[in-house]
């Protein structure tokens, strides 16, 4: 990050167009390119999460679809998208949810991360389910607590 008066913030923007890209954005990509190691590193950190995400979906009795992005698609049931989207909010995560389309709109998206955000997920997302059970809206995914007794709300697995 950057930290300067807006009237240097504003001198830096009437200089250049929006649209192009500024000297730090620049610098930044060339110390990537000139390290390419750390660009696989973070790709195979963030595979990895998906990887243990999608292990830990399924155990809670959850359906991924396949993808080859870097999200994740959960079938939750188009009932508990808006719950779930809300719940795991307060708990520090931001998904997509609300789609239209069929059958996407049974579906969260979740972005993926290294192994250690994603095990912080699955349990919020543990806990954003039993919370929906014992709420008012319909119950999760048949034998999410029995199904995955190992994650219980604020321990991760």
């Amino acid at each position: 990050f950057l930290a300067f008066s807006e009237a240097i913030a504003d001198s830096i923007l009437a200089l250049r167009p929006l649209y192009e890209c500024h000297g730090v954005a620049v610098r930044w990509a060339s110390l990537v390119l000139d390290h390419p190691h750390l660009v696989q590193r973070g790709i195979s950190d963030v595979l990895s999460g998906k990887k243990y995400l999608e292990s830990e979906v399924r155990r809670m009795g959850l359906d991924v679809f396949p993808t080859h992005a870097n999200f994740s698609l959960l079938r939750v049931g188009k009932e508990l998208t808006q719950g779930l989207s809300e719940r795991l909010l307060e708990r520090g995560f931001c998904i997509k949810s609300g789609f239209s389309g069929v059958p996407l709109a049974s579906c969260i998206r979740v972005s993926s991360a290294p192994v250690p955000v994603m095990k912080r997920f699955a349990s919020a997302l543990c806990e954003s389910l039993i919370d929906l059970q014992q709420g008012t809206l319909p119950p999760p995914p048949h034998g999410v607590q029995d199904s995955y007794p190992a994650l219980r709300p604020g321990e991760v697995a």
